[in-house]
């Protein structure tokens, strides 16, 4: 699904709208049939706020094989964003 480091998503945070970037601290699989079609979604987590330290829990991203969930995985910050 996503390697360490990869970004997978970005969200502008405060009035300054800051950039953060959410990666995988680890690799992310998932296992699906073959043929099968499969999405991935990144949930932010409610209330994040600036500052964000680099390595801090900013994310989750969940993976579906149709509308079954079949593996998420925490997402961090890539770096430090201050206010």
């Amino acid at each position: 699904v996503a390697t360490r480091g990869q970004r997978l998503a970005t969200a502008a945070i405060g009035p300054r709208r800051r950039e953060v970037v959410a990666v995988p601290s680890e690799d992310v699989y998932a296992v699906v049939r073959r043929g099968a079609q499969s999405s991935q979604r990144v949930i932010w987590r409610p209330g994040l706020r600036l500052p964000v330290e680099a390595g801090s829990r900013v994310a989750e991203v969940r993976v579906f094989e149709g509308s079954t969930l079949v593996a998420r995985a925490p997402l961090v910050a890539a770096r430090s964003v201050a206010p």
